[in-house]
């Protein structure tokens, strides 16, 4: 089963060592569903985090040639 979302495919083995992983650190129990959420909210939130390190680059990038532009008298 694959699940397409931002580039990435959440494959079988990705969801198999994710319940395992489960299993072992938060709730025995944890089922095959419990392990697709884990999987979709973490690349969520990867995708949250790789937008705001592009902007944080653009920032970046803007205040350099602001000050590359910007002469001290």
């Amino acid at each position: 089963m694959n699940m397409k979302k931002s580039g990435y495919e959440i494959s079988e083995q990705d969801i198999e060592k994710t319940l395992n992983y489960l299993r072992k650190t938060v709730d025995e129990n944890a089922t095959r569903d419990d392990a697709i959420a884990y999987l979709q909210e973490h690349q969520s939130m990867a995708h949250i985090v790789a937008h705001e390190i592009v902007e944080d680059e653009e920032l970046a990038e803007k205040r350099t040639k602001l000050s590359e532009n910007t002469t001290l008298d």
